[in-house]
């Protein structure tokens, strides 16, 4: 499991930095398509968010996912359980930490 979360921990970062390098009127349109192959593979393989072993994810609730409008450009994404419910989580490239939101 642990090889699987490096897997989806490199997606997430080129995803964002895919973000970084488009232009700014594209960014969320950008976000959108390349969370939508990460949902997909998430879907076949699921894994355990790093921060909350206990949480497994299947998906993303790619629609409602976004990116904060600072300089490092901070993921939020919205991560559907196996119960299915919605866990929030940002990832952050320039300091390399993924955050899971608990309510």
């Amino acid at each position: 499991m642990y090889t699987l979360q490096i897997h989806y921990f490199q997606a997430f970062y080129d995803v964002a930095e895919n973000v970084k390098n488009t232009k700014e009127s594209m960014r969320l349109r950008t976000l959108l398509q390349d969370l939508e192959s990460v949902h997909d593979k998430l879907q076949e393989n699921t894994t355990c968010l790093p921060l909350t072993p206990s949480l497994e994810v299947n998906g993303i609730e790619v629609k409602t996912c976004s990116y904060f409008p600072s300089n490092t450009l901070p993921l939020k994404i919205s991560f559907r359980t196996l119960e299915n419910t919605i866990v929030p989580a940002i990832f952050k490239v320039g300091e390399m930490i993924c955050i899971v939101l608990t309510r």
